[in-house]
């Protein structure tokens, strides 16, 4: 299947309006990778490797328009679900799994290579229009852009354990006390850690770099990693 995958300048977002792994995963073994895992180490952009294509994004800005409308610069790589290795499915239901949890699977490699980079779900001009008669719940993205969040990791962005997403947190909130409702601080849960990677993503990221990354010392750097 041709790769459809492409680098863009700057995307133009919309209008401002009113797998599981259910198998404990912690093989070293490289041929036990992951859709995930597959299209970074292995996928391609264009006549670039994911690691080169990676390698020419700046830090994105989100840029509001006089429009109204918002634009992401500094670059973003955007995929088709064609472009994703292996039409990845949920172990559970068999269906299809969907462009979030494809999206979460990716930060989650990310995570595991600690490098500062997201991926989002976009809706493309065409979906979007196609779609504009649709209640927003039936409104679906059809892509994934991934772009350069900070100049440096920062494990503060993702929703892994590590994180203080993860964390439980304090909140002013309004209870009923004694019949009457009163403002009191409550601890509420953090995030789930949807991108924490398994141990086996850590160990074949891990195993992948001393293998192939001084081959590739340069552009493993340009995107955040040292061999320092």
């Amino acid at each position: 299947m041709k790769n459809m995958a492409k680098l863009v300048e700057e995307i133009k977002l919309a209008q401002r309006g009113g797998e599981g792994f259910g198998v404990v995963d912690d093989s070293e073994n490289l041929n036990d990778m992951r859709y995930a895992e597959k299209l970074i180490f292995y996928g391609k952009v264009g006549d670039m490797s994911f690691f080169e294509a990676l390698a020419t994004l700046k830090v994105a800005e989100k840029v509001t328009e006089d429009d109204g409308s918002e634009t992401l610069k500094g670059g973003a790589i955007l995929l088709e679900r064609s472009d994703i290795p292996g039409n990845p499915v949920n172990a559970k239901t068999g269906k299809p799994i969907g462009i979030t949890g494809i999206c979460q699977r990716i930060d989650s490699e990310f995570v595991a290579l600690e490098i500062p980079f997201k991926s989002q779900a976009h809706t493309s001009d065409e979906a979007r229009l196609a779609n504009k008669d649709k209640p927003a719940k039936e409104r679906q993205a059809d892509m994934i852009k991934i772009y350069r969040i900070s100049k440096e990791f920062d494990i503060d962005n993702y929703a892994a354990s590590a994180s203080k997403r993860c964390l439980p947190r304090k909140e002013i909130q309004e209870v009923e006390v004694d019949g009457k409702v009163v403002k009191k601080e409550v601890e509420v849960a953090g995030s789930t850690d949807y991108n924490e990677p398994t141990p086996g993503q850590r160990l074949r990221a891990a195993r992948w770099l001393r293998e192939n990354g001084e081959d590739i010392v340069d552009t493993l750097e340009a995107i955040g990693l040292s061999f320092e």
